[in-house]
């Protein structure tokens, strides 16, 4: 079996549908929505989007290639919170820090990265269908 070749304009598509699917979940009209998604979802679609965004990078790289990368880069994300400097604590104040480098520590957050790197890897690997008439 040869290396898969993602397609990027796809990729690049579901990078900006995942962003706004998570990043939804964080804004004040989801009050009353269920609390898995906003407490939850913003965390695993931002370790989908990693997944997705290391994909469109490497289009050729192995699937399982890309979901260590991506765990490894979102868990290294995650115990990074854990350091807390001043010039660590300013940059997560602004909004690409809080976005890259999240703004604390939570245990549950790599269940969340875990189930949205999974998102990517049976993406993946589900078998493609084409519709006939």
């Amino acid at each position: 079996m040869g290396k898969p070749r993602r397609n990027r304009i796809r990729y690049a598509l579901w990078i900006v549908g995942v962003i706004l699917i998570g990043g939804a979940s964080r804004l004040p009209f989801t009050e009353g929505w269920p609390y898995l998604y906003t407490e939850y979802a913003g965390d695993t679609f931002w370790s989908l989007m990693i997944f997705l965004g290391i994909g469109f990078l490497f289009p050729t790289w192995k699937t399982i290639t890309v979901a260590l990368l991506t765990l490894t880069f979102s868990f290294g994300v995650e115990f990074s919170q854990l350091i807390q400097t001043p010039g660590m604590d300013a940059l997560r104040e602004t909004l690409f820090g809080k976005l890259v480098l999240g703004s604390g520590f939570r245990g549950s957050d790599f269940v969340c990265y875990s189930l949205g790197c999974a998102m990517g890897v049976v993406g993946e690997c589900m078998p493609r269908r084409t519709l006939t008439a």
